[in-house]
């Protein structure tokens, strides 16, 4: 496997980073002329409280402004929902916190560039089950992948596909919380979780599975030492790449066996100003073949809920303080 790690602070890369993806295209093409699949994983999103006033105040395709060149360069971008879509018709439930985005604002984050979503986290649920089947129906009508939920909520676990260029993906998103009546989206314990795995690979051996989870202690910088008896074990039985969130702050990444394990890529779109919890990254991936093939890690801040890109020597110096160095 050839690997490299790019972090820019444009799209498209600075001159040097140019020349570092023809060299890796040129090496790949004498030797493989299959294209990769390029995929793309941010953390959380929530659109709802002070991210609803900078909407309304910018528009919501103000907050892809500095990322859309990003994401339009991928074949997925895969970040997690941190709410329904639905009516304000709908009662919340009973909660400290919920949240709520409006199902006219799905046009224009489409347009921004995502293609799929996360549902299986704590706040899925906040308008009950009606406010889950119309999130899902809402993303259909614009044409927005979702994992983690089912629409008839009967098989929330059931991963989505993605079927390009000669590979083969599967992606299964799970929350490992437990701070809210089951509720139609997938939120198997640890154990049950690894038998899903474990069946999944050897009924379908030929797909590389990515496991999306909502996991982990807020705000907390570092994962739990059961996080990575759990991240082990996921691995152990057949998954090829860990992708975390709910922390709201970036925690590092590791390598198990060969295979990334991205315990939190911290808030995505999200309203809070202060550090750490203003910042996050991307984690793109080239994959060729079912083999991952190219790396990227790119840091972000945010400003009034809009995530702006790190300049170079900034991304640099926040992933030496996060320990993420390949």
């Amino acid at each position: 496997m050839m690997l490299y790690h790019i972090i820019s602070n444009t799209f498209p890369c600075k001159q040097h980073n140019v020349l570092l993806l023809l060299v890796c295209g040129i090496f790949f093409s004498a030797c493989n002329q299959s294209e990769p699949v390029h995929i793309l994983f941010a953390g959380d999103m929530m659109l709802d409280r002070g991210t609803r006033k900078t909407i309304e105040k910018n528009e919501i395709a103000y907050l892809f402004t500095d990322v859309q060149e990003v994401f339009k360069q991928q074949d997925m971008v895969l970040v997690n929902l941190e709410h329904p879509v639905c009516s304000d018709k709908l009662e919340a439930r009973d909660k400290k916190y919920f949240f709520r985005a409006n199902p006219d604002w799905l046009p224009a984050i489409r347009t921004g560039g995502i293609t799929h979503v996360a549902l299986a986290n704590n706040h899925t649920g906040d308008y009950g089950k009606e406010g889950i089947q119309e999130t899902m129906q809402e993303l259909s009508r614009n044409h927005i992948a979702y994992v983690g939920a089912d629409s008839t909520l009967l098989k929330p676990c059931e991963p989505v596909f993605i079927h390009k260029n000669g590979s083969k993906l599967a992606v299964f998103s799970n929350t490992l919380l437990y701070q809210q009546e089951s509720s139609g989206c997938c939120n198997e314990n640890s154990t049950a979780l690894q038998g899903r795995i474990k069946a999944f690979k050897k009924t379908h051996p030929d797909y590389s599975i990515i496991i999306c989870l909502h996991w982990g202690i807020e705000m907390d910088t570092l994962p739990s030492a059961d996080q990575k008896v759990q991240a082990h074990m996921f691995i152990d039985a057949g998954a090829d790449l860990i992708i975390g969130h709910h922390p709201h702050v970036v925690q590092p990444i590791e390598m198990y066996k060969g295979k990334y394990i991205c315990y939190s890529l911290g808030n995505f779109i999200f309203d809070t100003n202060t550090y750490p919890g203003n910042t996050g990254i991307f984690t793109c991936f080239d994959i060729r073949d079912n083999t991952i093939t190219l790396v990227r890690v790119i840091p972000f801040i945010l400003s009034d809920s809009k995530p702006c890109i790190m300049t170079e020597t900034d991304a640099e110096q926040f992933l030496h303080r996060k320990g993420i160095v390949f």
